[in-house]
């Protein structure tokens, strides 16, 4: 909090020695900001999200329609449109110039990350289930890591990778996509190096950065991270997995690659007793293939919501596919309730919508 205090004046106090401010800018009114304020600051922000208004300055309207008298009796319009302007967490003139050594692409949001990363893994202590997949914080505006995903909600934007507990949707580490993953750099510390792939270093080195490793968790993901290579370097540190699988990935069973035709709820089972995997090829609406060191090849019996046209009322599928339904949920559950209550708008600056991003996953 204190660095958002001093980061913020000292931003707002450079302009103030120029001499072309226009007559009316709220800057000639600038007064620095202290550690009371910016607390009420954020407790502002946080409200707006409960108190959902189409434009910022609606929050301190005078209309008989529209009046909501907690922000202007907690701050004036101006004052926090001043702050909001001026809000820094690092000073610009120390940034590393691109293209020189020790130059950090998230140098201006870098000791906000590190200080919630800390705390995410020491505050709560999470079940056994835990979920890994992609987040992202919406951006459309120019930005060398903003990345596009057409099979996204959020199309456009910045890409995190997230770790959550499955229950709750606690987010306990991420990692920002920048064009290269610095999680990957634990990973090849611990001895998982070049030979492994990217997906193998993300997942091991965000596990190893968040002190996931050697607790016997249960992890879940989807077919990009999923992989034979993958599951047996969790498995050497006491952490099972289980996760959809893209077919032709290095390691699977012949049986699972092949174009064998299976009925509605056919399914064949390969098992590694080495390396405790087992290979899954389920048919339902279509084929769908897993990959697990946590189960074993046995079948669920689910009752149905309604009957089918064969008058059934039971269906029955892998005990895999049962658990990934209902486990591989915290990255969007962590995303959902931040939905509900997102204070996030508009801004032409885009460490001011990672904060804010990150923010209300600290809320969370």
């Amino acid at each position: 909090m204190e660095i958002l205090v001093e980061q913020t004046n000292l931003y707002a106090e450079r302009p103030m020695q120029a001499a072309d401010l226009r007559r009316n800018s709220r800057m000639k009114q600038w007064r620095p900001v202290t550690l009371a304020e910016m607390r009420m600051f954020l407790s502002v922000v946080i409200s707006m999200g409960l108190v959902q208004k189409r434009d910022i300055q609606d929050y301190w309207s005078l209309d008989s329609v529209q009046d909501t008298p907690f922000y202007r009796k907690t701050m004036s319009r101006d004052r926090f449109l001043s702050i909001l302007s001026n809000f820094h967490i690092t000073d610009n003139l120390q940034q590393v110039p691109r293209g020189q050594d020790g130059f950090d692409p998230l140098y201006k949001v870098r000791p906000f990350i590190k200080d919630i990363m800390t705390a995410f893994s020491d505050v709560y202590s999470p079940a056994q289930d835990l979920s890994f997949d992609e987040a992202t914080c919406a951006w459309k505006g120019r930005l060398r890591f903003r990345v596009y995903n057409p099979a996204k909600p959020t199309k456009f934007g910045i890409k995190l990778y997230q770790v959550c507990e499955a229950k709750s949707g606690y987010c306990l580490g991420f990692d920002i996509y920048t064009g290269s993953t610095p999680c990957t750099q634990y990973a090849e510390a611990l001895g998982v190096g070049d030979e492994t792939t990217t997906t193998t270093r993300t997942v091991y080195g965000l596990l190893t950065r968040c002190g996931l490793l050697d607790k016997g968790h249960l992890v879940y993901m989807d077919n990009y991270y999923t992989s034979p290579e993958l599951f047996e370097e969790l498995r050497f540190h006491n952490t099972y997995a289980c996760g959809t699988l893209r077919k032709n990935r290095k390691g699977v069973p012949e049986a699972i690659k092949s174009k064998q035709k299976l009925q509605t709820s056919q399914v064949i089972f390969r098992r590694n007793e080495e390396s405790k995997l087992l290979a899954v090829k389920f048919h339902d609406k279509r084929d769908l293939h897993m990959l697990s060191t946590i189960h074993e090849a046995t079948i669920a019996v689910l009752s149905k919501s309604k009957r089918d046209r064969n008058n059934s009322e039971y269906v029955a599928k892998p005990a895999c596919v049962v658990d990934y339904v209902s486990k591989m949920r915290g990255v969007h559950l962590s995303g959902q309730i931040n939905q509900y209550d997102s204070c996030i708008r508009k801004t032409s600056k885009w460490y001011k919508k990672l904060f804010f991003h990150l923010f209300l996953t600290c809320a969370l």
